[in-house]
């Protein structure tokens, strides 16, 4: 069994509230859960790109992303990521959703947003977390 993936799931995009849409599903451990990626923000290669460089960043730092949503609402952006936290060989994922009213939000900065490690150990009994072993990702 796979620890951690990532991936799309649908052949085609539809619309959803108005916005060209595709399907994703991200699996850790025994939690799989679909997302919805609306495509008037980032289209499929920009979450795809995204994913793979927070995958590689979880191996040298405490802290990454991965992005699953990134919506624009009449220029506030609705954000959905799930934070990685490594402590040691385990990584913490737990899922966030952040509203950013600026476009700073993209490929180079997403990684500025969501909560910080220390809020995460806080909050770690409060909300759903997850964890894998840095070698099942």
């Amino acid at each position: 069994m796979k620890k951690f993936n990532i991936e799309v799931v649908s052949k085609d995009p539809k619309k959803i509230d108005g916005v060209l849409t595709q399907m994703g599903q991200i699996t850790i451990g025994d939690l799989n859960e679909s997302f919805e990626m609306p495509l008037n923000c980032w289209k499929i290669d920009t979450y795809q790109q995204q994913w793979k460089e927070a995958l590689q960043r979880i191996k040298t730092h405490d802290y990454s992303c991965v992005v699953v949503s990134v919506k624009d609402w009449d220029g506030d952006l609705e954000i959905e990521i799930w934070s990685m936290y490594k402590e040691g060989d385990t990584v913490f994922f737990h899922n966030e959703f952040l509203d950013a009213e600026d476009s700073n939000f993209n490929l180079k900065t997403c990684y500025n947003f969501g909560d910080s490690p220390e809020q995460e150990k806080v909050d770690r009994d409060k909300v759903s977390t997850w964890s894998l072993a840095l070698s099942d990702i």
